[in-house]
């Protein structure tokens, strides 16, 4: 693992998520670390505390979402990334250094195998020169994390074999892609839809300079497609079209119908209706639609994928555009 700032000072920060110059969080940081006297003992007093104390939103079967540090500790609860946000602000207004880490994972195997973030701490101890990590998000149905810093204990493990990974990078504040989220919805269980699959945020994915897909398909002719925001490149055939798409802003597609279409979900989240019924497909997914259905989609920001068309006209390259 590596820290992404080489300024502890960085891992100080109060802001607007990890706000841990709010009053009741300087009073919680306090009064569970008067008593200790060196730093390690501070710090596994606060994560045992936060990891213990604050239960997992999902765990309790609670609805509702927090997101700063002070959102979480008012109203005790939280999901992984929040009660890490918690834990970095307590940690930092007792002045030792806390960063964000993740993992990627499987939401819930092998009933589900969709791979989605996972969020957790490193702290830097001043008297062991180094950076340990650390899991609070709650030790429930088998998992066993603990404040080790001679071995490692988080509450999961990563299976490379399933797609799964861990981000070696401590970054030093929350990354965007789950605090906009954490902002954007009001429950939990709207979140449980559309839940982050990458520390690259939707706004980082449209900032200046950057291409979602890699230069050999950047390289391919533009797509005319008739909508606000959206990148698409067209591989064209004398039978079929294949559009790679990105989308920065949310788009509603009215009902239509075309020749039939097949689409293989490379990140975010669609719902498409087809003959009235409605179904979410996210990163991994693939869909079909026959040729002639009567079909209609919410698309959602940050949404890619690799669509088939049966038909070699049913876009033309920019400047050009069948309707």
């Amino acid at each position: 693992m590596y820290p992404e700032s080489d300024n502890l000072s960085d891992y100080l920060v109060s802001d607007t998520v990890v706000d841990w110059q709010t009053p009741a969080i300087r009073q919680k940081a306090i009064e569970l670390t008067q008593m200790l006297a060196d730093e390690v003992a501070k710090a596994r007093s606060l994560y045992e505390w936060v990891r213990d104390a604050i239960p997992h939103s999902n765990d309790a079967d609670l609805d509702i979402l927090t997101c700063t540090a002070s959102e979480v500790l008012h109203h005790g609860t939280g999901i992984c990334f929040a009660k890490s946000h918690l834990l970095a602000a307590l940690l930092r207004a007792v002045n030792i250094p806390a960063g964000f880490c993740y993992q990627l994972l499987r939401l819930n195997p092998p009933v589900d195998n969709m791979l989605v973030l996972h969020g957790f701490n490193a702290i830097y101890l001043a008297t062991l020169q180094r950076w340990v990590r650390l899991d609070a998000r709650g030790n429930t149905n088998g998992i066993n994390a603990q404040f080790s810093v001679e071995k490692e204990q988080l509450a999961f493990a990563t299976d490379p074999l399933a797609g799964e990974l861990m981000y070696e990078a401590i970054f030093a504040a929350p990354v965007s892609s789950v605090v906009n989220r954490l902002q954007r919805y009001k429950t939990r269980s709207e979140l449980w839809l559309d839940l982050p699959q990458s520390v690259a945020s939707r706004e980082d994915a449209f900032s200046e300079g950057f291409e979602f897909f890699p230069a050999p398909i950047a390289a391919l002719p533009k797509a005319d497609v008739p909508i606000e925001g959206i990148t698409a490149y067209l591989s064209q055939s004398d039978s079929h079209q294949i559009v790679f798409m990105h989308f920065e802003k949310d788009v509603r597609l009215p009902e239509h119908s075309h020749a039939a279409q097949v689409g293989f979900v490379l990140d975010g989240k669609i719902e498409l209706t087809v003959d009235e019924v409605t179904t979410v497909y996210t990163k991994g997914a693939r869909y079909h639609i026959q040729a002639g259905a009567l079909h209609s989609a919410q698309i959602f920001a940050g949404y890619a994928d690799i669509t088939f068309f049966n038909e070699p006209s049913r876009y033309k390259k920019l400047h050009g555009m069948q309707a």
